[in-house]
């Protein structure tokens, strides 16, 4: 052998030892549950569109609570008690609503649902996307032969590899998976008037303005793709709940002109869903204890884990319901609140005067 080729050889032995030991230590290891139930110590830190499959193939569950960032902090142990279910938390943040259909969907075909908590976010319902995008994992709902490598040699799950005790199933101790702890950020945040106010001038929530095509786009969605999860799950108990977002994120609708639209958007959901006998929806976006609390908050949408539980809680016992009685007054209280706070309050916030706010 020429000593091209022996080199060669080894170089391409080398690498084939290499790979196969990457993939064996992800089999074993299987950080995202696609094999087996985690039996070391759990650990939570991953992306929760990659954790969701793991969780709906390994576990046994009757209930799942559905959403975006907005339902992160609540605690399916909360749910278990209330409703006696056994729930998982499936959400994961800025969750478009083709994405949520698909993993309900999947979730529902495992075994069949008692209950869906869901919160509801016109950003969900304002993508025109007819399929899901690339960065959504499609593989880890169905791992074959013609997939699996994207597993086995996921880079970022990798890096993320390294921090688990794995060595943990030698301890002798029998861990349980915490659904409480998926997709949990409620602490890593502070909930102040600061917090709130310094978040209107961020990049990230000025992009949150309105989008033309909304309505359209709302209407295209809840015809096509949330209302058939409800009509093809009769037995299925659905809670939908608009999110009570602070008071700053309606004023910038009302000051940018556009929230008529974000009312229209709220009509809509409730003139589609008022039909269907297994669905309730509440409103806590006018709970000025909630709303007009800075303290509750870490950004113009985003509230405190406490304000999760208070949800929870109140789903079951009703105070927030919405029906033909009370949907109207519901759109004009909330217009009246952002509409005043905008005028009132806003002027000294846009020029970081928060003392006087």
């Amino acid at each position: 052998m020429n000593p091209y080729k022996k080199w060669s050889f080894l170089f391409f032995s080398i690498l084939a030892v290499v790979f196969s030991l990457i993939a064996s230590s992800v089999y074993i290891i299987d950080p995202l549950q696609m094999f087996r139930k985690m039996k070391y110590e759990p650990f939570y830190d991953f992306n929760e569109r990659h954790i969701t499959p793991g969780i709906i193939k390994q576990y046994d569950f009757n209930a799942v609570l559905l959403g975006t960032s907005m339902m992160q902090n609540s605690k399916p142990s909360q749910v278990d008690k209330l409703y006696n279910v056994k729930a998982v938390k499936l959400s994961f943040p800025a969750a478009t609503i083709l994405e949520q259909e698909f993993v309900f969907k999947h979730a529902a075909e495992k075994q069949p649902l008692k209950l869906v908590i869901f919160s509801i976010d016109s950003i969900s319902f304002s993508n025109d996307k007819e399929s899901l995008g690339d960065e959504f994992p499609h593989h880890l709902y169905n791992l074959n032969h013609t997939n699996i490598y994207k597993y086995f040699f996921d880079f970022y799950l990798l890096k993320k590899m390294r921090k688990i005790n794995f060595l943990s199933i030698y301890n002798g101790r029998k861990y349980e998976y915490n659904f409480d702890k998926v997709g949990y950020w409620g602490d890593s945040k502070v909930y102040s008037k600061i917090s709130l106010f310094d978040s209107y001038h961020s990049p990230v929530f000025k992009n949150l303005e309105f989008k033309p095509d909304l309505i359209k786009n709302v209407s295209k969605n809840l015809e096509y793709i949330f209302e058939p999860m409800i009509k093809k799950n009769p037995n299925t108990e659905f809670l939908v709940f608009f999110p009570p977002y602070s008071i700053l994120y309606w004023a910038r609708y009302s000051k940018s002109g556009h929230l008529k639209d974000q009312l229209t958007f709220k009509a809509n959901i409730y003139n589609s869903l008022k039909k269907y006998k297994n669905v309730k929806l509440f409103d806590f976006q006018i709970e000025k204890s909630i709303t007009h609390n800075f303290n509750n908050y870490c950004d113009i949408m985003h509230y405190s884990p406490k304000i999760n539980e208070y949800i929870i809680e109140n789903l079951k016992n009703e105070k927030y319901l919405i029906n033909e009685g009370n949907i109207q007054n519901l759109l004009n209280a909330l217009k009246d609140q952002a509409v005043s706070f905008e005028k009132q309050h806003l002027p000294s916030i846009i020029r970081k005067e928060y003392e006087d706010a």
